[in-house]
């Protein structure tokens, strides 16, 4: 088992010293940006909010934002409904230039719809007006414990790396030290008893270290033993001292499947061998408590992967806001597709003149109605569909189906938009069939989704090629456009839910930010995954495969 001590060896000297970080100072408060129109609410908040948090106020968006760009701040409540720069614009703007920042929009319960775009420009939370003064203190507060258990985490994991990183460099030199006394005179005893010594004192200095982290942690070597266990990771596996033990064989008295988490985390962490890199793994640990896993390979100077740090975090109140937020949404949607039904049903029986004749100038505004209604209804469908997603309530129906099949399908369904932009959809697939085990309908939509991208994005005259490659156990499919492509920063972003580049060329294109987020979701319930390559200027080009049939 490796030694995580220091010593000092004679005139060698081999020093422990733990890296100082700046956390916040003692009694230093919260400070909230607070952007409303209305001059009494803000009077409100700052007679409510003043005692407990410093605030900045801001009666307009674009006061806000002036706010935002020369001060720092911790939480946003913003207000949707500002005249000239909205809220919508406020949240967006801050959740790019302060992704740490954590946004609460309030709007007018007349307003309630505009909510689904606050959540998609980076909001959090909502809060619905009039406002109640206990809801907002706990919403805050709330928001509050999340943000500073996050930053604790991250402190803790930091330190932790860099004290392990550290004493794994001193073990090692202990040990070639301790090699060279051995073939020393007897007199050196002295010397080995002084080194015993400083063991046991780096120790127990260690252990205090670790001992007052309060995230769960423990480190473990690569045979698998455990190196140090704090007690807050002591409470949330519900072991004790396990020091020596194999991680992989200790029963832990709350969660097992916690314990296979550290597993796999710990594995991929110290395969990497790369500190910048973290596994994390969201795992349902006892009752309605869940944690999230995070791991870190530890290297000694020469880059000598020797052992991971383990961090357990509770992210309980994490997950209960994002099924707030996901519950908010899939009311919203259903509550509008009643009605948009309805309107859908009225416009076509306009359009279809069964309710007397229309003339031409008529009959071009009823068409553009049911288009935007049309358009209206795919944007619901994709929010329930993301939330079906989310929750793990979607389940695919897994059977033999073509993927030609269901290519051509999707083509016919675009075909006469990409001929309105000009847009050429070319298919490149074998002649025969291929027969793959999937839901076609849900792999329908997430190609679907693809090659509405593609179309949407794409020049005028330019060509849209959906493929179907023969991968031996499994047919790939490929769509590929040659419209403006993404840039190599945003890459690893477009797959979020809710994201919409801030690229000044794809401003321009309207959207949700949902499509790949669905098409992500559809293709991991098949146990696959989606890959892309893209040159800004050059095109992009979607790939997942599927498993034969």
């Amino acid at each position: 088992m490796l030694l995580l001590y220091t010593c000092i060896l004679g005139k060698d000297k081999v020093y422990f010293k733990v890296k100082e970080r700046r956390r916040c100072m003692a009694g230093e408060r919260t400070r909230v940006l607070v952007a409303d129109d209305e001059s009494g609410l803000l009077d409100l908040v700052r007679d409510v909010l003043g005692g407990e948090y410093d605030l900045l106020l801001a009666n307009s968006g674009a006061e806000a934002l002036e706010l935002a760009e020369k001060s720092d701040f911790d939480m946003a409540l913003i207000d949707l409904t500002m005249p000239t720069v909205g809220g919508i614009e406020v949240i967006g703007r801050i959740r790019k230039t302060r992704p740490g920042v954590r946004i609460i929009a309030w709007t007018g319960s007349a307003d309630i719809s505009s909510v689904g775009k606050a959540f998609m420009a980076g909001a959090e939370d909502f809060i619905v007006k009039p406002v109640d003064v206990n809801s907002l203190l706990q919403r805050l507060r709330q928001m509050e414990r999340l943000m500073k258990a996050e930053r604790e985490r991250d402190g803790a994991l930091a330190d932790a790396a860099d004290l392990a990183k550290q004493l794994a460099e001193a073990n090692r030199r202990l040990q070639e030290k301790m090699k060279t006394l051995e073939f020393e005179h007897d007199s050196d005893v002295t010397s080995k008893m002084c080194s015993e010594q400083m063991l046991r004192v780096q120790h127990d200095r260690m252990r205090t270290v670790m001992d007052s982290i309060a995230e769960g942690m423990l480190v473990v070597d690569p045979n698998w033993e455990i190196m140090l266990i704090n007690p807050a990771a002591q409470d949330v596996l519900g072991v004790k001292a396990y020091i020596g033990a194999d991680v992989r064989n200790v029963e832990f008295g709350h969660s097992a499947s916690l314990r296979q988490a550290i597993v796999v985390a710990a594995a991929q962490a110290m395969e990497r061998k790369r500190h910048s890199e973290m596994s994390e793994t969201i795992v349902p640990g006892k009752g309605s408590i869940h944690h999230q896993v995070t791991a870190n390979p530890v290297a000694d100077a020469s880059g000598q992967v020797v052992g991971a740090v383990i961090t357990l975090r509770d992210v309980t109140e994490e997950i209960r806001s994002q099924r707030g937020r996901l519950a908010f949404l899939s009311i919203v949607a259903h509550e509008l597709r009643t009605p948009l039904t309805g309107v859908k049903v009225m416009a076509t029986m306009l359009q279809r003149g069964k309710l007397g004749e229309l003339a031409a100038k008529q009959q071009q505004v009823v068409g553009e109605m049911c288009s935007q209604i049309t358009r209206l209804e795919r944007q619901v469908d994709k929010i329930v569909s993301l939330v079906a997603l989310e929750t793990s309530e979607f389940k695919p129906d897994v059977a033999t189906c073509d993927l030609n099949r269901i290519i051509g399908e999707v083509i016919d369904a675009y075909r006469r938009i990409a001929a309105e932009r000009n847009i050429t959809l070319q298919v490149a697939a074998p002649a025969s069939s291929a027969a793959v085990s999937a839901d076609a309908k849900s792999i329908a939509r997430a190609v679907s989704e693809l090659v509405e991208n593609a179309v949407k994005f794409s020049p005028s005259g330019g060509t849209v090629v959906i493929s179907v490659d023969d991968d031996g156990s499994a047919y790939r499919l490929s769509v590929e456009d040659k419209g403006i492509g993404i840039l190599p920063d945003d890459l690893a972003r477009i797959f979020e839910p809710y994201v919409q580049l801030e690229a000044p060329e794809t401003r321009r294109y309207q959207g949700t930010g949902l499509g790949l987020a669905i098409v992500k979701g559809i293709i991991e319930a098949h146990g696959s995954s989606v890959r892309v390559e893209s040159y800004p200027g050059k095109g992009a080009r979607f790939e997942f495969g599927l498993k034969k049939s």
